[in-house]
């Protein structure tokens, strides 16, 4: 087989995968094979390719579609919705994370009572629940659906189907001896590092090395290209196997053996490092080369990558939707078309590495575009600093893991040495934050340009197709950077803008200032990407306040990455509850991280009023003392924000209880412009959503949610009202002008 038709039958495969088909397909791909090999056989490639790749589409499709049925059709996924409590035994086979949804990890589950059964869930785990990878677990537990939102999809993609929580003690057996060495490098190696570095280098090391990804600002090295660096990929296996090979061959081992040894340390390493998709795919490309290696043939790296997806796509389809499994295959494929051998020498020392770097952003940039909004533009210069660095800092790693499993001192001189090349990652991932980004506007200028030049250098003749692609490319990189230094566009009226990031809030109240305008951000929903997107495409760089409505994780997923990334003037929160100490662990997060960046903390509380540009802000709740025994969303701060032509009611998600209260001053609640309480929640007391007299209201709600939001009552109290809903509108700006309120959604409703 070719390097163009394996590429090809890969591609249909992966493509069949995302179309996720019905199991029936299985049978034509194997009336479609067979007509092909009869075709091939007379001669007629053209016409058997043609069906060998539309065979592997419906394969694709069968393969997914299958694995899609086998998952609904679990015992647990009925139980699941039943949310049945009862006993149940599995394996763990995931490292635990610690996220803002609680810690938890991914677990086989074989047995549900006395039925035996095969699927996946996420546990949450408590402090002291065991979590040792490969090991067996089995208590009492809750099984509930998988949540909405981001998570939920990412669950599922790696083959979850419900979530379990303990109720009781949960027991425990160990895991089988290979997953207990490498489980004991893992813990070894990092108490070495953190012995040896500060805690930010340690865990940059453990990531580089081992692929974790705690106490990492992976957000921050996704905005400077670098997160690809810490993910263990192609170049940890490619160090690994340089390291034993010349180990091998020092020690006088002989060809065969020093590839046989190569072979058995790099699936160690892949049970090390557990598994990723990036290191599964450079884990099997590895092993295609040593055998060829060892059969004295030599192999064609596209060929090679193309075979490597078609395996792990048939061994598992789902991977075709992991963005990990794409942006891995998808960076190699950039690198070996760029750094391709045409004519002459292959490149060397930096063309190599500016080659290689180009090739993999623009390979990759769909995907990112797809996951980010954005692609960093300093991404190239940002890589010929890191990459450099992450190499060495990986490789004096790896050495100093391997000295753990034998001697925890000698380790730790070792892990010493990274610290200046880790020192250079860490200065290339911070210089180059606030560089500019191609977004999903500007692409089809960039398309537009790049296809034009190409053009008229196909026409000018090859001398002079250098000359026409560097010029427009110069003026673009200028204008895109131009573009990303100018100042957000000045607010001329009081401005909300809320943003559909799935089920939770963040919204943006922009006011004029008499200069660029002056900025408040209103919780920071679920997820950081989404709001990072926002006001990266904003180009919003500071805010004049942060406000933390309630403790809840859908208001304060995102707030810690912003508080780290962008100049905030100070983070208000609910007074009388001081650090949120009920609240979720991302809400300690932000407050946490407002606390490093020397960001004022203010407790809010009814009474208080303060200026925002020509607004003005008042908080009608929470109360000024504590209510003993009140939830958080009865704690939830209240505001009102009122401008040249009219006012905002913005009430977080305040309930019954906090609505009682605020409807004894229902003359403070008049607005034009409602924010619907907890999403649209049946949470209401009677009289609460008329006291606004609002012309508009808008409620931020995800799509398809497990909550039922909003809640017919509440849509049914709204009216005549009209309601503005993110999951039908995607964000919904709306300006307070001398004509009333303008409504203006991302997504035109349909009809």
């Amino acid at each position: 087989m070719s390097a163009p038709v394996a590429v090809s039958v890969a591609a249909a495969l992966w493509l069949g995968c995302l179309i996720d088909g019905p199991p029936a397909g299985a049978v034509a791909t194997l009336v479609l094979l067979g007509a092909a090999a009869v075709l091939a056989s007379r001669r007629r490639t053209v016409a058997a390719l043609v069906l060998v790749l539309t065979a592997m589409l419906l394969l694709g499709g069968a393969l997914a579609g299958g694995r899609r049925q086998l998952r609904d059709a679990s015992p647990l996924t009925s139980m699941a919705h039943r949310s049945v409590v009862g006993w149940f035994a599995g394996r763990i086979v995931t490292e635990p994370r610690d996220t803002g949804f609680g810690r938890w990890a991914i677990v086989r589950v074989s047995r549900a009572g006395p039925t035996t059964l095969a699927a996946r869930a996420v546990l949450h785990l408590r402090p002291g629940d065991p979590a040792d990878v490969g090991g067996v677990i089995a208590g009492r537990m809750r099984v509930s659906t998988l949540p909405d939102g981001g998570f939920g999809a990412h669950l599922r993609t790696i083959g979850a189907v419900a979530a379990l929580r303990p109720v009781s003690t949960l027991r425990s057996g160990p895991a089988p001896l290979l997953l207990r060495s490498t489980t004991m490098v893992r813990r070894r190696a990092g108490a070495a590092f953190e012995r040896a570095l500060p805690r930010r280098s340690a865990a940059l090391l453990s990531g580089l090395v081992l692929g974790t990804r705690e106490g990492i600002d992976v957000h921050a090295l996704r905005d400077a290209g670098l997160s690809h660096l810490v993910v263990v990929s192609g170049r940890h296996v490619a160090v690994l196997l340089a390291g034993l090979l010349t180990v091998a061959s020092a020690c006088g081992v002989g060809h065969r053996g020093r590839h046989r040894l190569a072979l058995a340390g790099l699936w160690w390493f892949v049970l090390l490092t557990r598994w990723q998709p990036s290191v599964l795919r450079a884990a099997v490309m590895a092993t295609m080369a040593l055998v060829a290696a060892l059969r004295g043939r030599s192999r064609d790296t596209v060929h090679t990558l193309a075979i490597t997806a078609l395996l792990l796509l048939l061994a598992d389809p789902m991977l075709a939707r992991q963005p990990g499994f794409a942006l891995s295959v998808l960076a190699a494929a950039g690198v070996m078309v760029a750094v391709r051998r045409r004519d002459g020498d292959p490149p060397t020392g930096v063309a190599l590495a500016v080659r290689a770097t180009v090739g993999a952003q623009i390979a990759t940039a769909p995907i990112i575009l797809t996951i980010a909004g954005a692609v960093p533009l300093a991404a190239v210069p940002a890589n010929l600093i890191g990459a450099p660095a992450a190499m060495a800092a990986q490789s004096i790693g790896v050495i100093a893991a391997a000295l753990a499993a034998a001697t925890a001192p000698g380790a730790v001189v070792v892990a010493r040495l990274a610290a200046v090349p880790l020192a250079a990652f860490e200065w290339a991932a911070t210089a180059f934050l606030r560089a500019p980004t191609l977004t999903v506007r500007s692409l089809p200028v960039v398309i537009a340009v790049t296809g034009l030049a190409l053009l008229v250098g196909r026409l000018a003749g090859p001398r002079r197709l250098r000359l026409v692609l560097v010029g427009p490319g110069v003026l673009l990189l200028a204008g895109v950077a131009v573009a990303g230094i100018r100042p957000p566009d000045a607010p001329q009226v009081l401005r909300l803008v809320v943003a559909d990031v799935g089920q939770g809030d963040a919204l943006l109240i922009e006011a004029p200032d008499g200069g660029d305008g002056a900025r408040m951000l209103v919780d920071g929903g679920p997820e950081p990407d989404t709001l990072a997107q926002m006001l990266r495409s904003r180009r919003l760089r500071a805010l004049d306040a942060v406000v933390l409505t309630h403790g809840d994780h859908d208001h304060a997923g995102g707030l810690a990455s912003v508080l780290e990334r962008v100049r905030v003037g100070m983070l208000i929160v609910p007074a009388g509850d001081p650090a949120l100490r009920d609240a979720a662990g991302s809400a300690r997060e932000a407050v946490a991280a407002a606390r490093a960046a020397d960001v004022p903390i203010v407790g809010a509380h009814a009474g208080q009023r303060f200026a925002l540009g020509a607004a003005r802000v008042d908080v009608l709740a929470p109360t000024p003392l504590p209510t003993p025994g009140a939830g958080r969303n009865s704690r939830s701060i209240v505001m009102r924000v009122t401008g040249a032509h009219g006012a905002m009611l913005l009430t977080g998600d305040a309930d019954a209880t906090s609505q009682l209260r605020l409807l004894a001053r229902p003359d403070r609640l008049r607005a034009d412009v409602l924010k619907v309480p907890h999403h649209g929640g049946d949470t209401n007391t009677e009289g609460f959503l008329d006291a606004a007299h609002a012309a508009v209201a808008v409620a931020s709600v995800g799509a398809a949610n497990r909550y039922g939001h909003p809640h017919p009552t509440t849509v049914a109290d709204v009216a005549p009202v009209p309601l503005w809903r993110t999951d039908r509108d995607g964000t919904i700006t709306i300006e307070l002008t001398a004509k009333g309120p303008v409504v203006t959604p991302r997504r035109p409703r349909a009809g």
